[in-house]
C-alpha cells in the first residue's frame, strides 16, 4: 500500500495526519480481518464491507474523505474520516455513467481528486485514466499518449496519478519513461 498523499499541505507532516494513516486505517483493516474470521468468507461488517479487500493499492485523502482503491476487487472505497481512529464508508465506487467503453473498472491502481473534487482514476486494466465529477459522471478519459518513441505494441498501464490545481495529470504507467500530462 502507497503513503497518504494529503490535499492540504499543512497536515501533511502533522501528528493528526500520521496517526490517521497509522490508527484509523489499521484499525478498519484490523476490524475487517476479525469479522472475517468470525464469519468465514461472507465478512459482514458495521463497517459496509462485506467484501474483503483484495489488493489494495492507491490512497489519498481530500477534506475529510479517504478514498482506497481496492484494486483486486475492482472498486475504490470512498471513506469518511469521523476521527483519528475512526472511518466509515460513504460508497463504493466500482463504475460510472456516461463514459465510452466499459464503465466499471479493472484493477483501478490509483486515485486523484482535484480542488472541485473531480475524481482521476487509473484504471489499469482497461488501459486508462478517467476523470469523472463527484456525482460519478464521466468527463473524460486518457488513453496510450501517441509517441513514436513508445512502443506500438506497449498496452498502457497506469499505476499513479498526481493532479496539479490546473487539472494536469501526470501519470507514472508500466512500462513508459515518459510522463503523461493533459
Amino acid at each position: 500500500m502507497t503513503g497518504v498523499r494529503m490535499k492540504n499541505r499543512s497536515l501533511k507532516n502533522s501528528r493528526t495526519a500520521r496517526r490517521l494513516q497509522h490508527g484509523a486505517l489499521r484499525a478498519l483493516i484490523a476490524d475487517h480481518r476479525s469479522e472475517e474470521r468470525r464469519v468465514g468468507k461472507e465478512c459482514r461488517s458495521d463497517r459496509g464491507l462485506e467484501t474483503k479487500l483484495n489488493g489494495p493499492q492507491g490512497l489519498t485523502i481530500a477534506g475529510d474523505t479517504l478514498y482506497l482503491c481496492d484494486s483486486g476487487n475492482n472498486r475504490i472505497l470512498e471513506l469518511s474520516i469521523d476521527s483519528t481512529e475512526s472511518l466509515t464508508v460513504r460508497r463504493i465506487i466500482s463504475g460510472f455513467t456516461g463514459g465510452e467503453g466499459p464503465e466499471t473498472f479493472l484493477n483501478p491502481t490509483d486515485i486523484a481528486v482535484s480542488e472541485d473534487g473531480n475524481l482521476f482514476i487509473a484504471d489499469q486494466g482497461n488501459a486508462r485514466v478517467v476523470k469523472l465529477d463527484p456525482e460519478l459522471h464521466h468527463l473524460l478519459t486518457f488513453l496510450k499518449p501517441t509517441d513514436s518513441a513508445l512502443d506500438p505494441k506497449l498496452v498502457f498501464q497506469p499505476k499513479k496519478l498526481v493532479v496539479d490545481t490546473a487539472e494536469r495529470v501526470y501519470c507514472i504507467a508500466t512500462g513508459i519513461n515518459k510522463g503523461l500530462c493533459k
